[in-house]
């Protein structure tokens, strides 16, 4: 088989471990839905056998006997099934009740103002939360973030920005993305915004990492204070487990390498002006 037929290599399971630490603290409701599926699961398989009996052994010698027991036992594999559906679904929906609770108050309050504002201007997440933190919507209430609540925001809005940022953010709201880009915390300037600017543009990569490594430096920081270590917090796998701040300058100068052999205008040097792109950036090439 040529090279061009071969199917692509699959991705290993191996990377799912990183999923653990995630379920971690729905570890209890996590098993007890997986013991939910086995439990259903082989009941479905069980449920043929029952049937042969009742057929084999009730309808067709006649006995009646046999017959009552063939359909006492369907009805208890029936029932058992129910339980063990409605078992599922309901931890199933447990954990996902707990995500839409997270889900709805990331929208109750101002997200820019925790994060850049508050979280990133005091260098680190409180242990005891922030309080009095205005709601969006009723002026008139307040609402208390836990530090759970904070860490898993600063974590969101990390793989938030990563998963949707690129230059067309820059060339609409920072004038290219140069020193005063929205991300740039507290350095946001109006009149730098292009409301000209096209989506999806050049497709050209953002200003982004710089930024998310500073919130990663938050989410180490927090997981160090030795007062108040969590095993079930794990360290994003990102920036060496959030142990590296990017600069911006070196975000723009690793970018700028990148883009040249992009538009072919440096071809030639295309490996080694990579390799410099690299150095600049490790962590993008």
């Amino acid at each position: 088989m040529s090279d061009a037929n071969q199917l692509p290599a699959k991705g290993k399971i191996s990377s799912l471990r990183y999923l653990l630490h995630y379920l971690y603290p729905y570890r209890n409701l996590t098993i007890g839905a997986i013991v939910a599926l086995v439990v259903t699961s082989s009941v479905v398989l069980g449920m043929g056998s029952a049937l042969r009996h009742l057929i084999d052994q009730g309808i067709r010698k006649g006995d009646q006997h046999l017959l009552n027991q063939g359909y006492l036992i369907l009805l208890g594999v029936v029932a058992l099934l129910a339980l063990g559906t409605y078992a599922r679904y309901l931890l199933v929906s447990l954990v996902g009740e707990k995500v839409e609770h997270v889900v709805h108050l990331f929208c109750s309050f101002n997200r820019q103002s925790v994060v850049v504002d508050t979280l990133l201007k005091q260098g680190r997440i409180p242990v005891d939360g922030l309080h009095n933190v205005p709601h969006l919507r009723h002026t008139n209430e307040t609402i208390h973030l836990t530090v759970d609540v904070l860490r898993t925001l600063v974590v969101f809005t990390m793989a938030d920005i990563a998963d949707q940022y690129f230059a067309w953010q820059d060339d609409l709201f920072g004038g290219g993305g140069e020193h005063g880009s929205m991300i740039i915390p507290g350095q946001d300037h109006a009149v730098r915004h292009n409301v000209q600017a096209l989506w999806p543009g050049l497709s050209k990569p953002g200003l982004w990492m710089s930024y998310v490594s500073e919130l990663a430096q938050l989410v180490r920081q927090l997981s160090e204070e030795t007062s108040f270590r969590r095993d079930d917090w794990p360290i994003p796998p990102v920036f060496d487990d959030c142990t590296r701040r990017l600069s911006l300058d070196d975000e723009i100068a690793a970018r700028d390498l990148y883009w040249s052999v992009v538009q072919q205008t440096n071809v030639a040097s295309a490996n080694e002006t990579l390799l410099q792109a690299h150095a600049k950036n490790p962590f993008a090439f």
